[in-house]
């Protein structure tokens, strides 16, 4: 019983955290998809995702403060992507305004998120 509590506890946040990660996605292509289209905006997408992963590794977060910051970037998500997305197009460059909008709203958060993962939960659910 004490081990299926320990194996759970981690896989839940992991659920959690790639929920998060995946709605926060298809939320923001539904924003930047009408300014940009759908083949501009979502071409640097994973890779924008993939490169935010990458300081998360490196940036251990205090839980206290980790939720509530979340929960600001998740509520002005909406309104950065879409500011950013029109302020970018307006320089009419088809690589840059996608490119600069990803790093401006998903990878803060992407980041945050897997910045909150404990290493050891992750290492207890992948080598058990």
């Amino acid at each position: 019983m004490a081990t299926a509590t320990r194996l759970l506890a981690p896989l839940a946040e992991l659920v959690l955290a790639s929920g998060t990660i995946y709605l926060t996605r298809f939320a923001y292509q539904l924003v930047v998809d009408p300014l940009y289209g759908s083949a501009a905006g979502g071409n640097w997408l994973e890779p924008a995702i993939a490169a935010a992963a990458v300081p998360a590794v490196l940036i251990s977060t205090q839980p206290r403060y980790t939720l509530t910051a979340l929960a600001c970037l998740l509520f002005f998500a909406p309104v950065s992507a879409y500011w950013s997305a029109v302020f970018t197009a307006r320089t009419e460059r088809e690589v840059a305004g996608p490119l600069i909008c990803h790093a401006l709203v998903v990878a803060p958060i992407v980041t945050l998120v897997l910045s909150s993962l404990q290493a050891s939960k992750v290492r207890a659910i992948l080598f058990l």
